[in-house]
């Protein structure tokens, strides 16, 4: 995240976990109530349904024999950084998770 966002890492906030430990089911929820007021907002997709994103993206890959997945930060498609290093070898891309700005001059009815 802090890769595409330009947000120094420490501001960022770990959302992967609740109070209990668990992955936390609203994590993109929460992800674009934090973003908002930098004025992003991130969009998930399905890569079976979609085209490449253009530009920086995070991508979800399925990794081979380990039975898990993996993000990755993409630019078109391809990737440019791997937070735990290269080794991994990625069956396919399973979701991209895309950042998009906000309109400054929309509010939340859409009212411009």
């Amino acid at each position: 995240m802090a890769s595409i966002t330009e947000l120094p890492l420490e501001t960022l906030p770990n959302h992967f976990k609740n109070e209990n430990g668990d992955v936390a089911a609203r994590w993109l929820d929460e992800w674009n109530e934090f973003l908002k007021p930098h004025g992003l907002a991130m969009i998930w997709a399905d890569a079976a349904f979609c085209r490449t994103p253009a530009g920086y993206a995070i991508a979800e890959m399925e990794v081979r024999d380990h039975h898990s997945n993996h993000a990755v930060v993409c630019f078109n498609g391809d990737i440019v950084y791997d937070p735990l290093g290269e080794g991994y070898l990625f069956e396919r891309f399973v979701n991209w998770y895309v950042f998009t700005i906000l309109d400054a001059h929309i509010d939340e009815a859409g009212r411009s």
